[in-house]
């Protein structure tokens, strides 16, 4: 299936979401420049319009899905890569502010392209490591695939609201991984998350402060 804004249309409504005629639009631009930019920056293995559509855009589809209804005036977005959820998100949710933050200057370069073809104006980019960011407040912290979850508490806790959440992304369920978090760590939610069309290994993984 090619990258269409009908394709994306299909895509968000396989897993619950009626996207505008906008939002569909950004998303065809943001997986355009995604395949675009990975011949030369090598962002991602797997960049073919297919891939993006199904691997890429429907998976952090699906996760916003899973994270909708939560009230989330500002997000941040730890290891960004090529926008993976961090650009769904934004796309979907034009009232959350989303802050995207990599190490990696290709890459905030290529978000920052993203964000100015896409007309997104609810998300920014830094190019820093996490741990020389300036305390700042947030109401959840995503990633996906960025680190293990004790890690990504560690160098993210500081960011969180006193009721704040980490909405995480995992590929397998990272069972080894729950059970190496702090004793105060509080695990909300555990879940498979659904990939219309795929096979993909996919859970939700919710984590709080008690």
């Amino acid at each position: 299936m090619m990258l269409s804004v009908h394709s994306i249309h299909e895509a968000g409504q396989s897993v619950g979401m009626e996207l505008s005629e906008k939002q569909c639009e950004q998303l065809v631009t943001f997986g355009r420049l995604l395949i675009q930019w990975n011949k030369v920056y090598n962002l991602t293995r797997l960049a073919s319009e297919q891939d993006v559509l199904k691997l890429h855009i429907l998976d952090s589809l699906a996760f916003v899905a899973a994270i909708n209804g939560r009230h989330l005036p500002r997000v941040l977005d730890v290891g960004s890569g090529g926008g993976l959820p961090a650009i769904p998100l934004a796309v979907v949710r034009p009232e959350t502010q989303v802050v995207m933050v990599d190490s990696v200057q290709k890459k905030t370069v290529f978000l920052q392209q993203v964000i100015m073809k896409t007309g997104l104006k609810n998300a920014c980019v830094l190019h820093s490591r996490v741990e020389d960011l300036p305390n700042a407040c947030f109401n959840a912290v995503t990633c996906r695939a960025f680190a293990t979850l004790s890690k990504i508490v560690f160098l993210t806790r500081r960011f969180l609201v006193a009721d704040g959440e980490w909405l995480l992304m995992k590929g397998k369920n990272p069972r080894d991984e729950i059970r190496d978090l702090e004793p105060d760590v509080l695990v909300k939610e555990d879940r498979k998350l659904v990939v219309p069309g795929t096979d993909l290994d996919r859970c939700l993984i919710v984590l709080g402060v008690n």
